[in-house]
């Protein structure tokens, strides 16, 4: 382990660059969307080069979207435990290794599947991480944080169109979509070998700890999620059918059994036994040697003794650290030093419910605009895989613009909530405008198509603009990679609900060969293509719900807030 410490540090770590950092760490996380779009556009080549059905081909998204779903949330809370620097250098190592293996496969499409899944966990650290790195290398500057941010949400969203034209473009290819997977091993195997030695490492907090780690909720959770996600995965194609009816309910009752554990079982098992260790601690020979933050982890109201006075004060504490639990000279009880999967500090984030929801919505949008529209130019059109990515490519520059063009004044002039029901108008209307495509129409793609998408692109661009810019940006460092994964948790789920109810809507789909059958599967896309329409229109409802947080007069009421809070302190001291 020495040896190997002594390898990685042959760059001392004050010489090395962040910025130069954070780009090839950007880098390694656009893999995760290009091997989402980019199987996309492969996925018609599978289905030839394995002489299988689309249903059989399109487990190769699903395949990886399962596990990706599956375990961002622990490799969030893992970031936060283990530092978010090993975190990602692992995921970058894991999607190096399995594309290599998915490239070389070639005689049988479960082997291909199985290792697609495998994949899938690299891209499931990479995400989560990569937030905890950004506010580990530039929280502690607010103008770095938001510059930082901006390339942080392009690689999360306009790497999806990158994604799109490259797998489109290795489809044609002679090796198809063999060259799409050596690709995506070879960009991985370099990031993963240029972070070896330079990536810099992120403290990691003290107030979480690996032995505390809820292992019970971790199996119980990862489980759930994995048969939800399958569970709609398979009912997209059927839902009558035990795998969609029986595993998309248990799942969930499963996943809801440990949010329940943790927010009502173990919140309340430290409300009525937290007071009793604290005050065990206290009449200790000499209490004013314990400082409080070496008490425990309570989070609940009590009466806690600072160090070095007499008097009691009451005080709100969500959690006290424990740094050596030996020095209370009592075996604190494994429900009062387990950390949580679900925080409940996080209901104290500002939005965090709202952005919650409409990042299943946004998702729900993002998965259906690109699967859809593909599907359309390729099936109805009968472009090829290179054209069909063009065409939706404008989506990619709309995110672009609205990476280019999103600034905090705008949000500050505007507050949080108009700004998201800005977002939430712009995108309805142009779902509606883009599902008005039709074939038959002379410039249909120039008329309905490519701005549409492009505006759409740049609506949800700036959802992650704000999610990252508000409410990441008052997340505890401690906190960043667990909330970070709970809400790329729903985004999948997100990806996952609407491929599911794309798919039942559309049906199996191939290319048509007469009039009559373009007409027919025209209408079924365009079917579909509402499902993105209601997705936004939903999106709009729940930016209603948005509390202003950011604009000149919510900063203004929360200091005033601030200041009575303080006052009244004051006088209670008094």
């Amino acid at each position: 382990m020495n040896s190997i410490e002594k390898i990685r540090n042959l760059i001392p770590i004050e010489k090395r660059n962040k910025w130069v950092v954070f780009t090839i760490c950007l880098l390694a996380l656009s893999l995760d969307n290009l091997c989402v779009s980019g199987g996309v556009t492969t996925t018609v080549n599978i289905q030839e080069a394995f002489h299988t059905t689309s249903t059989n081909a399109t487990w190769i998204i699903s395949a990886y979207a399962l596990t990706l779903g599956s375990f961002i949330l622990i490799f969030g809370k893992l970031a936060d435990i283990l530092g978010a620097h090993n975190v990602f250098l692992f995921g970058s190592c894991i999607m190096s290794l399995f594309s290599l293996i998915c490239a070389v496969i070639d005689d049988s499409i479960i082997a291909l599947i199985v290792f697609r899944a495998l994949q899938g966990i690299g891209g499931s650290a990479l995400v989560p991480s990569s937030i905890a790195l950004t506010a580990g290398y530039f929280g502690h500057d607010l103008e770095l944080m938001k510059r930082a941010n901006k390339w942080l949400v392009l690689a999360l969203t306009g790497s999806f169109g990158g994604g799109m034209l490259i797998g489109g473009a290795f489809a044609l290819t002679d090796i198809g979509y063999k060259s799409f997977f050596y690709f995506v091993f070879a960009l991985a195997t370099f990031c993963s070998i240029i972070l070896f030695f330079t990536i810099i490492p992120v403290p990691r907090h003290n107030q979480v700890h690996l032995k505390d780690l809820n292992y019970g909720g971790v199996i119980v959770l990862v489980g759930g999620l994995l048969l939800v996600i399958l569970g709609l995965t398979e009912g997209g194609h059927k839902w009558r059918q035990p795998a969609a009816y029986i595993t998309l309910p248990a799942g969930f009752l499963l996943v809801l059994s440990v949010v329940l554990f943790e927010v009502v079982y173990i919140k309340r098992f430290r409300v009525k036994h937290g007071n009793k260790k604290l005050v065990d601690a206290e009449r200790q020979d000499d209490p004013t040697t314990i400082p409080v933050t070496l008490i425990i982890k309570l989070g609940s109201h009590v009466t806690a003794t600072p160090m070095g006075n007499s008097s009691s004060s009451e005080t709100n504490i969500d959690h006290v650290i424990v740094e050596d639990p030996a020095d209370l000279n009592y075996n604190s009880d494994w429900r009062l030093t387990m950390d949580y999967l679900f925080p409940p500090e996080c209901a104290k984030i500002p939005n965090f419910f709202v952005f919650l929801f409409l990042i299943i919505t946004y998702y729900i949008a993002l998965c259906v605009n690109m699967t859809g529209l593909f599907q359309y130019h390729q099936f109805v059109e009968h472009n090829s895989s290179i054209i069909s990515a063009l065409k939706i490519f404008s989506m990619a520059i709309g995110i672009l613009f609205g990476v280019l063009s999103y600034h905090d004044s705008i949000l500050v002039k505007l507050g949080t909530k108009w700004f998201m029901v800005f977002c939430g108008t712009l995108a309805l209307g142009s779902s509606i405008w883009f599902s008005r495509i039709d074939f038959r129409k002379e410039n249909s793609f120039y008329k309905y198509e490519m701005v549409s998408i492009a505006l759409n692109g740049f609506a949800i661009n700036y959802y992650f603009d704000v999610f990252l810019n508000s409410v990441m940006a008052s997340t505890p460092m401690h906190l960043q990679g667990s909330v970070a994964g709970i809400y790329f948790t729903a985004g999948q789920v997100g990806v996952s609900l609407g491929d599911a109810i794309f798919t039942s809507v559309v049906g199996e789909l191939g290319a048509a060969a007469t009039f009559e059958e373009k007409v027919e599967l025209h209408k079924k896309i365009i079917n579909g293509l509402y499902v993105s329409v209601a997705a936004c229109a939903i999106s709009f409802i729940g930016s209603l719900f948005t509390v202003d947080t950011d604009s000149v007069k919510a900063r203004e009421k929360a200091k005033e807030k601030a200041n009575d809070s303080k006052v009244d302190d004051i006088e209670k001291q008094n």
